[in-house]
């Protein structure tokens, strides 16, 4: 029995969007950090500081999930 091809992206937000994973951007005067779940609502936090939004995103990375940050492109 042969494994299937590993599926190849063309580019690192393709292959974000592909799994569970949250978004980090810049909102008004702070930051909005949202979480995509698969088969679930995106759920938005907005974050006065970025030291704010940055506990947020460990959390989230702390958890397996894969981050992207909008400004950093």
């Amino acid at each position: 029995m042969t494994k299937p091809a590993k599926r190849r992206y063309s580019n690192a937000a393709e292959m974000v969007a592909a799994k569970n994973h949250y978004t980090m951007e810049r909102w008004g005067t702070g930051y909005a950090v949202t979480l995509h779940l698969r088969g679930q609502t995106p759920q938005t936090t907005l974050c006065k500081t970025l030291g704010e939004a940055n506990r947020l995103r460990q959390q989230y990375a702390s958890q397996g999930l894969a981050g992207w940050n909008s400004e950093a492109q």
